[in-house]
Parts: C-alpha cells; sequence; structure tokens
C-alpha cells in the first residue's frame, strides 16, 4: 500500500519551520542578499555593493570605500579631511 506524498501539495509541509526558512532566505536573496546557515542553525546574510554605485561618490580604497565628504584622495594615498591622516591607499 505505498502512498505518494507530494510535499509540494501538502500543506502540512508548508507550514513547517523548514519551510518557513526556505521561504525567508528566498525573499532575502530575492532582495539581493547572499545567505547562508552556520552549523549552529543561526541564518547569516551579507548584502553586497554594487561597485559602480560606489565607485560614482566614494574613493575606492584597498580595505573599504570612503566618502567624498569627509575623505580626499591625494595622489596614491586617502586622508581625512579634518586632521590629514593617511587612512589607506588607493586601489
Amino acid at each position: 500500500m505505498g502512498i505518494a506524498i507530494n510535499p509540494l501539495e501538502n500543506r502540512a509541509a508548508e507550514r513547517t519551520q523548514a519551510a518557513g526558512l526556505v521561504r525567508l532566505m528566498r525573499n532575502f536573496e530575492a532582495k539581493g542578499y547572499e545567505m547562508s546557515v552556520n552549523a549552529k542553525g543561526e541564518l547569516w546574510g551579507i548584502r553586497r555593493g554594487n561597485g559602480y554605485q560606489a565607485a560614482r561618490n566614494m574613493i575606492r580604497g584597498k580595505k573599504a570605500y570612503y566618502s567624498r565628504d569627509y575623505f580626499r584622495q591625494v595622489g596614491a594615498l586617502i586622508m581625512e579631511k579634518t586632521s590629514l591622516r593617511v587612512v589607506d591607499t588607493a586601489a
């Protein structure tokens, strides 16, 4: 007496925590996040910036992007505007 259960049509399977977790991850991935689950079962998400948008109004350094409002690029150096302290080198 083999009964085939289709999990896509089973309403009880749609209400499980695993199904809810999959829906949550897919919603975040649709918004541009990279989602993963670590060994403890915790969700982790990273949203990567678009390099083109960041490059228009930001200074690209080797460590990070820097706002032109607070930093300036002098040659290959990126410096704070207020203290002229070198924070990074340009990429």
